[in-house]
């Protein structure tokens, strides 16, 4: 019988080195995602969105005192200039827990809102191409900076419409505010002062979808106008012609500045046709 001839191979070695010369597949060779990888990917990003703004609404919770004490400056004003008592008031036992949890809730919103934009862009990029990717970030980009001047705005004339407001009770009396429905109303004048700010980005967007066309925009200035002052006028709380004119001011020359640039827009666009249209005509283009 003829002896085995020894083998200097292990049989785990000789598995190992097989599965090294096999040739590794290519993974996703075209760019596609299966749609449960969607989901996953969606369900991964709105989980890191919420961590961030749970995150930053501790900081809110810490944050609070110094907002509120901003937010009621006007009633201590109002009390202490006009013989008027204006306070909050805080209705039940856990009011003030209450209010202190929302209030944070809504900082930590605030504070996190470059990091959930962020999630939310890195989810629906992937699937853009380089020029929706230029499109759109140009109008987040220009967007953020815009509603901030108009909260910034509306920050400076919260105080003045507050002291107004209140300037409709009677003396020697009590303006007792609800919690809650005071600081609902500080937020949402903010918040319609910010977004007031966004309509000449609109306009611009839908003059580059080749809706409207920048001399159209131009054509209605006066109707523009007219427009411009009544959004302000019910933007504003305010019944004086000042603070009308503080808020109208500033969106009518964004409205002027949103027509120069969506002309700018044609004339590119129509040269660019002009351009093709001489080519074709010449043949040199298909």
């Amino acid at each position: 019988m003829a002896a085995a001839l020894p083998s200097n191979h292990h049989p785990a070695e000789g598995r190992a080195h097989a599965r090294l010369k096999r040739p590794m597949a290519k993974k996703n060779p075209d760019g596609t995602m299966p749609l449960l990888a969607h989901l996953k990917e969606a369900r991964n990003r709105v989980l890191l969105a919420v961590g961030g703004v749970f995150v930053c609404a501790i900081a809110g919770w810490f944050l609070y005192d110094p907002v509120l004490e901003l937010l009621t400056e006007p009633l201590r004003i109002v009390s202490a200039r006009d013989g008027r008592i204006a306070t909050l008031n805080f209705t039940t036992v856990m009011s003030g827990f209450d209010m202190k949890m929302r209030v944070s809730l809504y900082l930590g919103f605030f504070l996190s809102s470059p990091w959930w934009l962020y999630q939310f862009w890195a989810f629906v990029a992937p699937g853009l191409t380089s020029k929706e990717k230029r499109f759109i970030g140009g109008y987040v980009g220009a967007a953020i900076p815009l509603m901030a001047c108009g909260a910034v705005l509306g920050w400076y004339l919260l105080p003045y419409a507050i002291q107004i407001m209140l300037s409709f009770v009677p003396q020697n009396s009590a303006s007792l505010q609800e919690a809650m429905a005071y600081f609902t109303f500080c937020l949402r004048l903010l918040a319609v002062f910010a977004l007031s700010f966004l309509v000449p980005l609109i306009m611009v967007g839908v003059n580059q979808l080749g809706l409207v066309r920048g001399h159209t925009y131009l054509r209605a200035w006066r109707w523009a106008l007219v427009g411009t002052l009544i959004l302000a006028a019910l933007a504003s709380p305010l019944g004086d012609p000042w603070s009308l004119m503080l808020l109208a001011t500033p969106i009518y020359l964004l409205y002027l500045g949103a027509c120069g640039i969506a002309i700018l827009w044609d004339r590119r666009r129509d040269r660019r046709v002009a351009e093709r249209n001489a080519r074709i005509d010449a043949g040199l283009d298909p």
